[in-house]
């Protein structure tokens, strides 16, 4: 970006290259040898200069020729900081819904005052202010508007949304006794994308009981009707909120003391997923995965979730894990 200054006070932004430009009095006269004498710029002509500013501040830049012009420059820099520590470049421009941001202009006395696209500001008037994201994916605008209302600075922000569920690490459940069914893994699961903060957000698993049940689950009468129920005594219908590094902590995912005599058979247990920014009310569908669970005519178990399984024989043998 290029500017001009053509006005008493010009407010521009650090790193860009600032042009100005002396006219003689009256215009069209020729100028002395040696005039005019520029001061604060790089000459680049007899009657231009240029310069970048990289710091802020203000600034003075004089053109003399028996009398002395004085452009009075500002020159602006707009700074982010999420509060979120990870992901650890906290000066990214995309951000997770309801993620907050410490927005700064820099000098501090500016008059003038903050506005936003969308979202929400702390403040309107001050050199510092935080910054909320809103609950839906956008890009938004976030603005400081010198008090003439001519000049404006500020930048952009990208605003995404939970897209889906991910298991960062497994490992078998290792409760169980010999000549006993069941199987059982403990999931690490997170919330992606992982280049966004998404601690200001809750998940729920949606209760629901299990479909497409065949065989040992359907014929045995001694299964409890607890098995075939996802509900809130084991983590349905709760909002659980996300923590740093876009962990949701552990998920058990298990099946125990499954009563003989054993056949082969399977149900799925459907587990449709929640997510909001914590406090608001609407709620919004999350990409997740049901649970699978199927046993084998010799009571070998094996239980399922994300693309990942673990498969457990009676005899307490961990056969697989997937």
């Amino acid at each position: 970006m290029e500017w001009t200054a053509t006005s008493p006070t010009n407010y521009v932004p650090i790193g860009t290259n600032v042009y100005f430009r002396a006219v003689p009095c009256p215009e069209g006269v020729a100028w002395p040898n040696g005039k005019p004498v520029w001061k604060g710029v790089t000459p680049s002509s007899v009657s231009e200069a240029k310069t970048i500013f990289t710091a802020p501040g203000f600034y003075d830049v004089t053109a003399e020729c028996g009398n002395v012009v004085t452009a009075k420059m500002c020159a602006v820099k707009i700074e982010t900081k999420t509060f979120a520590i990870f992901p650890v470049d906290r000066t990214r421009k995309m951000l997770g819904v309801g993620e907050r941001v410490q927005v700064s202009i820099t000098p501090s006395n500016i008059p003038g005052k903050w506005q936003a696209s969308a979202g929400v500001l702390s403040v309107n008037a001050s050199s510092t202010i935080i910054y909320t994201a809103p609950h839906t994916k956008q890009t938004v605008a976030v603005s400081f508007l010198v008090e003439s209302g001519i000049t404006s600075f500020g930048t952009d922000f990208e605003v995404v949304e939970p897209a889906l569920g991910y298991i960062k690490a497994l490992a078998p459940a290792l409760y169980y006794e010999t000549n006993m069914a069941g199987a059982g893994m403990v999931l690490d699961v997170a919330i992606s994308p992982i280049n966004v903060s998404f601690s200001k957000v809750e998940v729920m698993e949606v209760g629901a009981k299990a479909t497409n049940v065949s065989g040992y689950f359907k014929n045995n009468t001694n299964i409890p009707p607890a098995v075939f129920i996802h509900g809130k005594d084991n983590g349905a219908d709760k909002w659980i909120e996300i923590y740093d590094c876009n962990d949701l902590g552990e998920d058990i995912v298990d099946i125990i003391h499954l009563p003989e005599p054993w056949e082969a058979g399977e149900f799925t247990m459907p587990v449709p997923a929640r997510w909001r920014v914590i406090g608001s009310e609407g709620t919004n569908t999350l990409l997740w995965s049901d649970m699978k669970f199927s046993i084998d005519a010799d009571g070998a178990t094996t239980v399922e979730k994300f693309n990942h399984g673990v498969k457990r024989s009676v005899d307490d043998v961990i056969v697989n894990v997937f």
